[in-house]
């Protein structure tokens, strides 16, 4: 629970502050099979009540909440491939701030040097609904987007 955006005009919002309050739960999964694969999972849900203000079609303020959902999965073969082992993950997440948006991604990996440090290249789908997707095509931007990168992940 955190107290924010202290000292607004109460006259335009109605109070002077919100209290932000946030909850989430979280699960994984891993586990090895055969001594060749590795599979895991990751599901999660998070709310964070009055985040923010939003003006309504009367021109009056009410409070925010926002909340979101992922999930993931994965394989790795646990066998060197050249000097390396490789793996595949994806992902999909839900996100609603006034407006939604949902994103989908893949990500081929190749670990080098043990299990934390990997080379990756993924694609990234992201796509906006409802008043989200409203707001950002009134800005004349694209409502939805395909990205792709490469990242080198090290742990030291």
């Amino acid at each position: 629970m955190k107290k924010h955006l202290n000292h607004i005009d109460k006259s335009t919002y109605g109070i002077s502050s919100l209290t932000r309050e946030a909850y989430a739960v979280d699960f994984s999964f891993e586990k090895t099979f055969k001594q060749k694969y590795i599979i895991g999972a990751e599901a999660g849900y998070m709310y964070f009540d009055d985040t923010h203000f939003y003006e309504t079609a009367s021109g009056k303020y009410k409070k925010g909440d926002a909340y979101t959902w992922y999930g993931e999965a994965y394989i790795i073969y646990n066998q060197k491939i050249g000097f390396g082992i490789p793996g595949i993950g994806f992902r999909c997440e839900y996100v609603d701030v006034d407006g939604e948006y949902s994103r989908y991604g893949i990500c081929l990996s190749y670990y080098y040097a043990g299990k934390t440090n990997r080379i990756g290249i993924g694609f990234d789908y992201v796509n906006a609904d409802d008043a989200l997707e409203a707001y950002i095509k009134d800005k004349d931007w694209e409502d939805s987007t395909l990205t792709w990168y490469v990242g080198i992940y090290a742990q030291f």
